[in-house]
């Protein structure tokens, strides 16, 4: 019994050995089968999806179908239109070969049309060079005359200002303006014949250039206004006319006794701002030379104050030394200056009538030379709106000829 159940054992043993191993199997055989179920439905995945590839396939291929019938109708009809076409550019040869004449005619004329046209441009483009030549030139002269006209009218006013300053002071000249009224009083005396002898005041018979003026003018100081005469006669009866007529007192300079008076000290020359004796400086009749030294002769003009100390000490304080801006050093030291004396004025007159006069003039001369230019400017201005003009005309002519022969091109094109 004993090895019955033994066997029985070994048996069941073997039993459970012989199920573990189905079960294994039966697991494997479950995998392989879920592997084939999921490769199966792969493949009716991709069976659907070539359906679908296929049926829209099918559809292109009906599409296209259709679009090679309409093409076999387009080729159909193209026939039809290139055996149309070929029988119509048949025609058109033989339309060509009978115009062939007609057609050199026309190309010749086209060419003689297009070589006018371009002659005509050309005439077109000169004659607008030439318009614009001559534009710049009427603009530069007419410029150029409006300057002129411009500068000549800035002569004649700066000509008339000018002369409208010499009168005034001619004027004042003539009426003996800054004299004194016994010297006026003398003078009129002469113009009327009363007085004879009197050659005129010192003032009006010396000459003094204008920057030496204001030195001689203070030199002689009231010296200027001193009346010369031929004789002492003649200046006794001029001071008898003052005191009848209590008409005030006045200095006269007889020709026949005054002398001059000369400087005898050396060196003035070598002095720094040394300008020359007083008497050198004016012009006058040789006849009043001898005045002019003896109211001059012993006078030295000079630069400056700085200058007339300076030779003053060097000459121990014995001469008269004049600075060219009027002021002072006396014999013996004394000093004068400050602003211009009473007669100051008198010569500076005359020499800016006589400067006026001549600038009116060197004016006039000018004024004349540009009037000279402008009548030249003006003749050349006129000579260029004419040559203008007549460009212009010929630039609107070419204009025309272009329009016209592009008309005559487009007949033949």
């Amino acid at each position: 019994a004993v090895e019955s159940k033994q066997n029985l054992d070994d048996e069941i043993t073997e039993t459970m050995k012989t199920v573990e191993l189905l079960k294994n199997a039966e697991k494997q055989k479950r995998a392989q089968l879920e592997e084939a179920a999921g490769k199966i439905e792969g493949i009716r995945e991709e069976s659907r999806a070539f359906a679908q590839k296929i049926a829209e396939l099918s559809e292109e291929i009906a599409k296209y179908a259709v679009k090679i019938g309409d093409c076999r109708v387009e080729i159909s009809t193209a026939n039809s239109s290139v055996e149309e076409i070929n029988s119509r550019l048949g025609a058109i040869d033989d339309i060509v070969a009978s115009r062939k004449d007609a057609k050199a005619q026309l190309d010749s004329k086209k060419k003689e049309c297009e070589d006018k046209l371009s002659k005509a441009k050309e005439l077109v483009v000169s004659t607008g060079n030439a318009v614009r030549g001559y534009e710049l030139k009427v603009q530069s002269r007419t410029e150029k005359a409006e300057k002129m006209r411009r500068e000549l009218d800035e002569i004649g006013l700066d000509i008339d200002r000018r002369r409208s300053r010499a009168k005034m002071l001619d004027d004042l000249e003539k009426n003996m303006e800054g004299y004194s009224g016994s010297v006026k009083a003398v003078m009129r005396e002469v113009k009327r014949g009363t007085l004879r002898g009197i050659d005129g005041v010192l003032s009006q018979l010396i000459s003094v250039e204008e920057e030496y003026s204001v030195a001689i003018e203070t030199a002689l100081g009231a010296a200027l206004q001193n009346i010369v005469t031929q004789t002492e006669n003649d200046a006794k009866r001029a001071i008898n006319f003052l005191k009848d007529n209590k008409s005030g007192r006045a200095t006269f300079l007889p020709l026949a006794s005054v002398k001059g008076r000369r400087l005898e000290e050396k060196g003035l020359d070598d002095c720094f701002g040394y300008v020359a004796v007083a008497s050198e400086l004016v012009g006058c009749d040789r006849k009043y030379n001898e005045i002019i030294s003896s109211l001059l002769g012993r006078t030295v003009v000079v630069e400056d104050m700085d200058c007339a100390i300076m030779i003053a000490k060097k000459y121990s304080q014995k001469l008269k030394l004049v600075t060219l801006d009027g002021q002072v050093i006396n014999p013996g030291g004394s000093m004068t200056g400050g602003s211009r004396t009473q007669n100051a004025g008198i010569l500076s007159r005359a020499n800016e009538i006589e400067r006026l006069n001549a600038e009116c003039a060197k004016l006039n001369a000018e004024l004349e030379t540009k009037q000279i230019e402008e009548k030249q400017l003006l003749s050349e201005l006129s000579a260029c709106r004419a040559d203008l003009a007549g460009t212009q005309a010929d630039f609107a002519r070419a204009q025309e000829d272009v329009i016209r022969c592009e008309s005559d091109l487009k007949l033949v094109m």
